[in-house]
């Protein structure tokens, strides 16, 4: 809404991974208003060029944490035992129904799909923590600033 509300218009904003999206125009004058834009500058960090062979590095994934005794279930146990694989973006605090596991979501740049047992130290007591990744994170944007798009590569500036 912030992009809508500051008159852009005509485009949509797609996922790419890690913390990277892309605006896709209809029309060049809609990207360079918004590339020389210091409306959205304090939201878009980088705003580079298109390049068909952008990779993100980093991808965000959702971690459920299995096997920490209730008496260590703080945010720091888990920004540990996290701490390993990536950068916490979200500590679950709603325990839910269940409480025998915990969904965490952490920035990585870790290629393969984790499943790990750690040892917790707590009090002195070692304990076995299954620390794994949660199966297909998919993000989804609500709104879709785009009046019209043509046919396959028309529009894509």
């Amino acid at each position: 809404m912030l992009c809508h509300d500051e008159g852009f218009v005509d485009f949509q904003i797609r996922y790419v991974g890690g913390l990277c999206v892309m605006f896709e125009f209809t029309s060049k004058e809609a990207c360079t208003n918004l590339l020389v834009s210091d409306a959205v500058s304090h939201w878009i960090i980088e705003k580079p060029q298109w390049d068909r062979n952008f990779v993100s590095q980093d991808r965000i994934i959702w971690f459920d944490i299995e096997g920490l005794p209730l008496r260590a279930w703080s945010k720091l146990p888990f920004r540990e035992i996290l701490a390993k694989w990536g950068c916490v973006v979200q500590l679950d605090d709603n325990l839910g129904e269940d409480i025998y596991k915990s969904h965490e979501c952490i920035l990585t740049s870790h290629l393969g799909i984790i499943f790990e047992v750690v040892k917790v130290s707590v009090d002195g007591i070692i304990f076995p923590v299954r620390a794994k990744e949660a199966p297909s994170w998919t993000s989804s944007f609500s709104c879709d600033f785009m009046k019209s798009v043509g046919g396959e590569d028309e529009g894509h500036v």
